[in-house]
Formats: C-alpha cells, sequence, structure tokens
C-alpha cells in the first residue's frame, strides 16, 4: 500500500509540474503491478485529461497496522472538497467494515461474494458461546448478531462432532506436515492454494513431484510474503509423498474442468473462482 500510494503520489507531483511547462502527461508502470499500474492511470486520468486540469489533493488516515490514502481532484489546493471525500470515506467504513486479514486488507463487499450461489443449509447455535449462525454449503458459517459476521469461517469437526469433506480437503491440502509452517489464516491460505492448483491443472504440463516442487515452494514463498503469517510446526511427512497427492488433487481439478470430478469439492471449487479470480494474475 504504502508502495503504490508513493508511486502514485510522485507521478501525480511530476505530471502536475509537467501540466504547468505545458508538457504531455507520462503514466508510468513501473515498479508496479497490473491492478496497481490501472489504478494509478485511472486517478491521473481524471485529474489531467479533463476538459480542464484540476488540482491534485490527497490524505491518509492510519488504522493501526494499516492505513487508507485518499486522492482526488479538487478546483484549488484550499477548497472544501476534502470534506465531502471525508464523508465519503466515512460512509464506505462503516459499510465496509475494513479488517486486516492476514497480510490482505478485506472488505465485507468482497466477503459476501463468497456466498453468493449457496444454499442455506440451517441455522446452527455455537457449541461454545451458542450464538446462532447459519451454515451454508461448502460449510460456511454466517454469524448472526454480529458486527461482521463473514470472515470465510468454516463448520467443522468442533461444531458437529463429526468429520465433514471441507475438513477432509483441508487436511489433505495442508503443506504444514511436509514444510513445517501453519500459515494463518488458514481459510485464506486455503483459497490462494486452490487457485495455485486451478493454474496448475489448467496447465498442458505433466506434473511429477520433480517438477511441482520448486513451484509449489515459489508459492509458498509468495503466501509468506504478502498474503498470510507463518508459524513454525514439527513436520513429519515427507516431501515427495505430500507432492503425489498434491499432483493428485491438480488432477481432480483437470477433472472437474471436464464435469467428472467429485460434485461436492467441484461445487465448492466453482463457487470459489467466480469470485477470486482477482487472485489469478499475482501468481
Amino acid at each position: 500500500m504504502d508502495r503504490i500510494a508513493s508511486a502514485l503520489g510522485q507521478q501525480i507531483q511530476d505530471n502536475f509540474e509537467r501540466v504547468l511547462k505545458e508538457e504531455d502527461v507520462e503514466l508510468k508502470r513501473e515498479g508496479l503491478d497490473f491492478f496497481a499500474a490501472e489504478f494509478c492511470a485511472l486517478v491521473q486520468e481524471h485529474i489531467f485529461c479533463g476538459e480542464q486540469v484540476l488540482y491534485p489533493r490527497s490524505h491518509g488516515q492510519c488504522f493501526g497496522e494499516w492505513k487508507i490514502s485518499w486522492f482526488w481532484a479538487g478546483q484549488s489546493p484550499e477548497d472544501s472538497s476534502h470534506e465531502l471525500i471525508e464523508s465519503v470515506a466515512g460512509l464506505w467504513m462503516e459499510w465496509e467494515k475494513p479488517i486486516l486479514f492476514g497480510k490482505q486488507l478485506m472488505i465485507q463487499s468482497f466477503e459476501f461474494r463468497d456466498l453468493s450461489g449457496r444454499r442455506i443449509l440451517g441455522a446452527v447455535p455455537d457449541p461454545e458461546s451458542r450464538q446462532w449462525y447459519l451454515l451454508l454449503e461448502g460449510g460456511r458459517k454466517v454469524r448472526m448478531g454480529e458486527e461482521i459476521p463473514y470472515v470465510r469461517e468454516k463448520a467443522g469437526f468442533y461444531d458437529f462432532g463429526e468429520v465433514t469433506a471441507t475438513a477432509v480437503d483441508t487436511v489433505i491440502n495442508s503443506p504444514v506436515y511436509a514444510y513445517g509452517e501453519w500459515f494463518e489464516p488458514q481459510e485464506l491460505f486455503e483459497e490462494w492454494q486452490k487457485v495455485f492448483l486451478y493454474l496448475a491443472a489448467v496447465s498442458d504440463r505433466v506434473w511429477t513431484p520433480e517438477t511441482i516442487t520448486p513451484v509449489y515452494e515459489k508459492f509458498l514463498d509468495f503466501v509468506r510474503t504478502y498474503i498470510c503469517q507463518a508459524q513454525e510446526a514439527p513436520a513429519f511427512l515427507e516431501k515427495e509423498l505430500f507432492m503425489k497427492c498434491l499432483i493428485k488433487n491438480i488432477e481432480n481439478f483437470r477433472k472437474f474442468l471436464k464435469g467428472g470430478e467429485e460434485p461436492v469439492i467441484s461445487k465448492e471449487l466453482l463457487l470459489l473462482l467466480q469470485s477470486r479470480h482477482v487472485y489469478i494474475p499475482y501468481l
């Protein structure tokens, strides 16, 4: 976030000086990923490419471990446009309730897209708090009466006293047993790993333990750096055996793409990719 805000702020300043000198605006993409570059271009097009050049304004607000930066255009450096921006930002904060989830900032509208297309299976009391939650397909738990009702929480053995299909899927796909690292939040790691498996499945490569291992370890490095917190844990499984299980999952994903895979996991993947396709460019 700091890198994007700094790059955008510098570009705006440089281009504003170019405009004052009656020079052409330059939109730079160096050091930015696709989405950050598109965002920078969009903001600057609004400021510099309209019928009249507007005065660039910005503001930042820190919320502990994360912060929000606003960029907009006013008529002058001292107009009252900041009042409207602060009002809109306050409404956005109240509606979206942003939270830091691992190393990602999550908002409610993005979270709730995960629930689209999932049937409500029933209302269930939490075994410990006795508060009720809605149980949706895929074992998703939506807590009733909570300010933030959904953070990808899943029902499992603790809720029903028996193993669920999603719980088995979680255990089989967890690298903690082979690599000795537990990624938190686990729910977020699972999503990224499923997108990784999807990309491995749509490739035309014939995966073996030797070829998949360096690719998967680069994926873990990416997750460790940008997505999740990692904690050490004892490893007791050979990596080659874990990779064979991983390859089996990739093959199952390929069957899913052909319409011939186990229905529970197939639907879970389909619903996930409806909203998580935005992750794909980063992998």
